[in-house]
């Protein structure tokens, strides 16, 4: 009764492989009565052609003691439908150890091979887009990089055009960075957090004109690490990018890091006019933001919570200003140097 309730794919055989016995799960999911089966191969009609072979094997290895033996197959079932079952073969002996019969228990596993492959096919297209997007709009930036730096040389210093192509070039050259960092390992991402911080902050100066970024930081946290992660600095971006975009012409940031236990607390403070109340509680949602759009503080979320951190609405009594605050784990410690806590991703 526990066979036959269990859902279990349960075929019985003698040491020929001729079918003694199936469950009824076998019944159902083949459509072929046990009537039909019983006294046939298991390798001719349970498993196909292509799979025949590494059957045989496993059922060899379970008649010489080599228990339990696995194998995966695809069965062809009677209507002609393909089904990759994950076998299992135990023996049954008597009281002497002489061999009575073999059981080959099963599990479908179709749906999951199928989701796997799925999975497989996407990042093969998604390894593909990364390069093609590497190579071509790679190419492209270089060109406009190119074309930045010939105009800062033609022109005189401190021209209003120079100063335009200045922020072209910045803006370029941060798109490569996001270029790059599709296309390199995590274990070659920056960690030191008041350089990574100080980099990002410098070249968001020069992509942005009027824009002014502060780093405040006690001396003793300089070479603070944090948990690597590539797109750490997508984050930040888009931060210096909102700032630069709706604090006026004379936008300016402060960013505040600080050693708190087992992390690092970063916030990000500008100038400009808040965020309206209406949308405080939802402003980390998919669409939200107060100029349409509002993928990127979504998105600046998704990437913290990926690494351990996250990102919050800081309440601050500036009448003016976005706040946020940042944390982010820091690596660990040990006497071989620094380990990080994420290297699995």
């Amino acid at each position: 009764m526990l066979v036959e309730v269990s859902g279990i794919l349960i075929v019985g055989m003698d040491q020929q492989g001729r079918i003694t016995f199936i469950s009824q799960s076998c019944e159902e999911l083949s459509s072929y009565s046990r009537q039909e089966v019983l006294g046939k191969s298991f390798f001719s009609l349970l498993v196909s052609e292509g799979y025949r072979a590494k059957a045989r094997q496993a059922f060899k290895q379970a008649i010489g003691g080599i228990v339990p033996t696995q194998f995966v197959s695809e069965w062809v079932l009677k209507s002609g439908e393909h089904r990759v079952i994950e076998w299992r073969n135990i023996v049954s002996t008597d009281t002497k150890g002489a061999i009575q019969s073999i059981f080959a228990i099963g599990i479908d596993i179709t749906e999951s091979v199928h989701v796997e492959e799925g999975f497989r096919s996407s990042n093969q297209d998604l390894e593909f887009y990364a390069l093609l997007l590497r190579h071509d709009i790679g190419n492209d930036l270089q060109v406009i990089i190119s074309s930045a730096e010939l105009i800062r040389m033609l022109l005189p210093p401190g021209s209003e055009v120079q100063e335009s192509s200045e922020s072209i070039e910045a803006a370029a050259n941060r798109i490569g960075r996001l270029l790059n960092i599709l296309g390199h390992p995590e274990k070659d991402v920056e960690t030191e957090i008041i350089v990574l911080l100080e980099r990002l902050g410098a070249q968001a100066t020069k992509a942005h004109k009027g824009l002014t970024v502060v780093i405040t930081a006690p001396p003793e946290i300089r070479n603070l690490r944090v948990a690597r992660g590539r797109f750490l600095p997508l984050v930040f971006d888009n931060l210096f990018r909102n700032a630069a975009k709706h604090a006026g012409l004379s936008p300016k940031v402060n960013v505040k890091v600080a050693h708190i236990s087992d992390h690092v607390q970063i916030d990000v403070i500008d100038n400009g006019p808040g965020i309206p109340a209406e949308i405080r509680p939802k402003l980390f949602q998919s669409g939200v933001s107060t100029t349409g759009g509002g993928l990127g503080l979504y998105l600046s979320r998704l990437i913290l919570e990926f690494y351990g951190g996250s990102i919050d609405i800081l309440d601050t009594a500036h009448e003016q200003g976005a706040a946020f605050r940042i944390t982010l784990q820091l690596a660990l410690q040990t006497e071989k140097g620094i380990e990080t806590l994420l290297d699995d991703f």
